[in-house]
């Protein structure tokens, strides 16, 4: 049993891995946990008190870009930043690193509708967002007070909906259009390989980051 630790950035991530791990998982060859790191300037510091747990073999860290990938105080440089003390080399950060442009509210839509419906109405602001989310979850949206802010019952509303609206393989088809490019291009994101690694038990997938841990 390979055992797999994600430390994602917050809410966002935790409700969409959560639907991971319900939805996409390959339970007899991978455990899946998940840590909440309730904020980007705690990503460092718990990937560092991770990688030394033997009680994983490979740990990730989960975060956005925010179309900000170049701003020196952005929360994706400053994640960077952090795991660069610590890995030293891009190359490792690269192996270790599931990011996101803008956010991951885009896995979520991608698992609604074809990427070319909701690309040009995503803009990262949760606020803008909310039309395009009132969409497809009509709970969401419907007054002011109601405004999308990924707040604990919009999450479970969006992840509730793989159980009897949304289905878990139709977002990883969807998602196959996404850029890799995630500093360059937004909408984009790394995250399939990893979900399709996940669903299909592919332990050959999570050797860079099983040789990160190691010191290799």
């Amino acid at each position: 049993m390979l055992k797999v630790l994600l430390i994602v950035e917050g809410n966002e991530e935790e409700a969409f891995f959560e639907v991971v791990k319900d939805h996409g998982l390959d339970k007899e060859r991978i455990s899946l946990e998940i840590v909440n790191a309730q904020g980007s300037g705690n990503i460092a510091a718990l990937f560092q008190d991770y990688l030394s747990d033997s009680g994983y073999d490979a740990v990730y860290c989960v975060y956005d870009v925010d179309n900000k990938p170049f701003e020196k105080k952005s929360s994706y440089r400053e994640v960077r930043e952090g795991l660069k003390k610590v890995l030293a080399l891009e190359a490792r950060i690269d192996s270790i690193s599931i990011c996101t442009n803008p956010n991951a509210l885009l896995l979520f839509l991608v698992g609604a509708d074809s990427l070319e419906k909701i690309s040009r109405d995503i803009s990262g602001v949760k606020a803008r967002d909310t039309a395009v989310v009132h969409r497809y979850w009509d709970e969401i949206g419907r007054s002011e007070e109601k405004k999308y802010k990924a707040a604990k019952w919009q999450l479970q509303t969006m992840k509730t909906s793989y159980e009897w609206k949304y289905d878990y393989d139709d977002m990883l088809k969807n998602a196959e259009g996404l850029s890799m490019d995630y500093v360059h291009e937004s909408p984009a994101s790394n995250v399939l390989p990893l979900l399709r690694s996940l669903k299909d038990g592919n332990l050959a997938f999570f050797k860079r980051a099983r040789n990160v841990k190691e010191g290799k």
